[in-house]
């Protein structure tokens, strides 16, 4: 496996810009102007939308999302839960601005458009959502699809339909900023999470020597992928992780498919800061592993060093996040042995198409 001359320009020259954004779920909050204690509830009103508020937690009791409720939790469980959200969100927040007439001036900064039975907004037919709202019965057809840049989504109520474009944005669809969603990484690291499950067995694309090739998609570059290196036992096939084979068995590791005991100290880039604490790399794997593809790329810098960059990409959300772990040949099989890694988070994917271009 050769050095990659990008992995040196992406984890040098690295610089995200982020948008500054108020912190909406405040604003929201403060917007409806309720009593602390009502926000307890799965669900709230407030005499000012005509549509009941769903609000949900997480298990440190963090608020996660506000929105008005229209979808329900098994619709979301069916559909994409983010995009889900969002819509819920940004409904509310439409709802509070149509009281400061800024709904219209709002969709057009965000590159928001909406259509009701093709109305849109603003338009004769469709000047107030918070009316169409009131009015909403339960959705029996809700589809989202994007082409890497734009979501286009589309429901269905009685003989009503809505449809929404916008930008496939972590920002735009997470509702955070860049230094609060860092912020929200590094508590989610160093939390308490559930051990990852494994694949025991792959299906093997061709053979490599002695080994075999599993099927494998890449980043990008052919050289940043998903592939894992495997032998076959008796009629399957398994990551392969012994001595024979350390390059093999360190990018498997990397790309999570072999369990380890390696822990890593982290300089985590938040926005203008670093934050550093020392986790299992089987931690990150687990919080992780429901909504993002891993990448690798493994190279050898000399004197037996190598260096791995590792590609959690959130498809859904158009963002990476980038681990990079510098470690011997030799140390990689020691017990205890605690590797130094650096972890860039939320990296808009335009951002590295930027810097490979260079």
């Amino acid at each position: 496996m050769k050095r990659i001359a990008t992995l040196a320009i992406i984890s040098i020259t690295l610089i995200i810009t982020a948008n500054a954004q108020s912190k909406i779920q405040a604003e929201i909050i403060e917007a409806l102007g309720l009593p602390a204690s009502e926000y307890r509830e799965e669900t709230l009103n407030a005499p000012s939308i005509k549509k009941e508020i769903t609000v949900e937690y997480d298990k440190n009791g963090e608020l996660l999302h506000i929105g008005v409720n229209i979808f329900g939790k098994r619709m979301k469980q069916q559909y994409a839960t983010p995009i889900c959200n969002f819509i819920e969100r940004l409904l509310l927040e439409l709802c509070i601005k149509e009281k400061e007439t800024q709904a219209a001036s709002h969709l057009n900064a965000k590159r928001i458009e909406i259509l009701y039975n093709g109305i849109p907004y603003g338009k004769s037919g469709f000047r107030n959502i918070n009316s169409m709202l009131g009015q909403m019965t339960d959705i029996t057809t809700f589809t989202s699809s994007h082409n890497g840049k734009m979501y286009h989504a589309h429901m269905e109520y009685g003989a009503n339909s809505i449809d929404f474009s916008f930008p496939a944005s972590r920002e735009l669809i997470q509702g955070t900023d860049k230094k609060e969603a860092d912020e929200a990484i590094a508590r989610l690291l160093r939390g308490n999470l559930e051990p990852r499950k494994y694949t025991k067995s792959y299906e093997a694309q061709k053979k490599s020597g002695a080994l075999y090739i599993s099927y494998s998609k890449h980043f990008m570059l052919d050289s940043i992928n998903n592939q894992i290196f495997l032998e076959k036992k008796n009629s399957s096939y398994t990551p392969v992780y012994n001595k024979k084979y350390t390059m093999e068995s360190i990018k498997n590791t990397f790309t999570g498919a072999c369990p380890t005991n390696l822990k890593l100290n982290v300089s985590h880039k938040v926005f203008n800061k670093n934050l550093k604490y020392t986790i299992p790399l089987e931690k990150i794997f687990s919080a992780f592993e429901k909504d993002y593809e891993c990448f690798t790329a493994v190279s050898e810098t000399g004197k037996g060093q190598i260096e791995v960059m590792t590609i959690f990409l959130n498809n859904d959300c158009n963002y990476i996040h980038m681990l990079i772990t510098k470690i011997s040949k030799e140390n990689f099989w020691k017990h205890g042995i605690t590797a130094e890694a650096i972890l860039h988070s939320n990296i808009p994917q335009h951002n590295i198409k930027d810097l490979l271009k260079k």
